[in-house]
Order: C-alpha cells, then structure tokens, then sequence
C-alpha cells in the first residue's frame, strides 16, 4: 500500500429565524490537488461533505479544502467555550479482506490554537500489509498535540450496526482543553489534554485500497465516508451542552 501516504497524520448564520446549516467545504479540485498530492484523486462521487467511491484496482482518494491545500491555518472557526462535536460515518467492508487486497482510510482533522497544531484522526485498517502488527479489519483513533504528546487507542472493534455504518464522534472541552471520543454508541470518555483552546480546525478525508481484482468479494462495491459539522444530524450522545463547530446547541 506504498501509494497511501499518512502525511497529513494526523460560525453559525441566522436569517431571520432560521438556522443555516454548519457545513465545510470539500471544494479542491483535482489541479490543486495535484500540487500536493500528486498520487491522490479526487473522490469520483462527492457531495457536500459525503464522498462514495467504487472499489476495483487500486486507488487512493482524497476530500480536502482548497485553502487548505494553499496552506491556510483555520478554515472552520469553533467555538470558544463548552464543548463542540464533530462526526464521521463510515461505510466500510464488514470482512477481513483476503490475499493481497488491502485497504486504508484516515479522515483527520488538523486543530489549531496558540500553542501550535493539534492532529485528530482515526484510521479505518483492512488486511495492512505490516510485518509487525497482525491483519486485521479494525480501527484505531489517535492525537498528536502541541508539545508531542501521543494518544493511540490501539485496535477498536468494527461493529455490526443496523444500517451498516460505523459512527465516529470527537468532542473537544474547550474549558478542559481536553479531547475525548464515542464510537458505535461507545463512550470512550475523556483521553487526552492539550495546551489550550481550539480557534479553528481542517478536515481531510482520505481512504485507499490496492489489488481490488474482479475475484474479490468486495469488486465494484460502494463505500463512503462522510464528514458531520452540523448539529442536527450528529447521532450518537454528547455531554449535556455539547454544541456543532458552529456553536449550535446539539
């Protein structure tokens, strides 16, 4: 899986009185792109923050900001107070792939405050060709704060959820400054500190597979991985208050 490269690891607006809707943007193209990322392809089917692609072969594809790509610190401001959450769902292969197929994926979020940059990801793992570690179909969930610290959950569980997908949240205390995590329903609590207060954050959404022949069991499936700003369609349980990254009370 030598192409997939792990590099990046890791306001609300009132009219009258209704709420718009808290999104960010996927909106590089694939020319810009290229200019970083130059062995990454723009996902075929992206709709708002939603991007489904088929599996055959091997590619790797990635959602992302064009200011992002032109190195702006911040395209999402959050909140300053309170806690605010954000969201991933994931539809990914239930099995272990088999033989030489693999697949890889790592949405992630960059978090800047004024101690430097905070990295937030989880990765989705399916038959990684490591010789350290066994193959397995799993995930796993780690940060990299400001002074170097490291949080790794280890290997975390797929679940077999009633429509198919695997829910990730991450709540960030902005009193605290600290970072904690819910998967499938799984409260995870609190696991990490960091210096200070979170003034803004980028997201990149990027999963890859390789040797994906016309024999595999999982050959011109879709899968998708979404990204889940806005408050209203956030699912899984906060802590009381908890808020969108645009400050909308979940």
């Amino acid at each position: 899986m030598n192409k997939i490269y792990f590099g990046i690891l890791l306001g609300s607006a009132l009219s009258g009185n209704v709420l718009a809707e808290c999104s960010y943007n996927f909106d590089a193209t694939q020319a810009q792109i290229n200019t970083i990322y130059p062995h990454m392809t723009l996902f075929p089917d992206l709709i708002n923050q939603k991007a489904t692609f088929t599996t055959q072969g091997s590619e790797t594809y990635i959602a992302i900001n064009k200011n992002d790509i032109a190195g702006m610190k911040g395209v999402a401001t959050t909140p300053q107070s309170g806690i605010f959450v954000y969201e991933y769902k994931m539809k990914v292969p239930g099995t272990l792939l088999s033989t030489n197929e693999q697949m890889l994926g790592y949405p992630t979020a960059v978090a800047f405050n004024d101690a430097g940059n905070v990295g937030i990801g989880f990765v989705y793992i399916n038959n990684l060709h490591n010789p350290s570690t066994p193959r397995l179909n799993a995930l796993s969930f780690g940060i990299f704060t400001e002074n170097g610290q490291h949080y790794d959950a280890g290997i975390l569980p797929i679940s077999a959820t009633n429509d198919g997908y695997q829910y990730f949240g991450i709540y960030i205390n902005q009193d605290t400054k600290k970072i904690g995590f819910i998967l499938n329903g799984v409260n995870y609590g609190y696991v990490q500190s960091i210096q200070s207060k979170i003034h803004s954050v980028n997201f990149t959404n990027t999963i890859g597979f390789s040797e994906i022949g016309s024999n595999s069991t999982i050959y011109g499936k879709n899968y998708s991985i979404e990204l889940i700003t806005d408050g209203s369609k956030i699912v899984q349980t906060y802590p009381s208050g908890s808020k969108d990254i645009c400050g909308n009370t979940i």
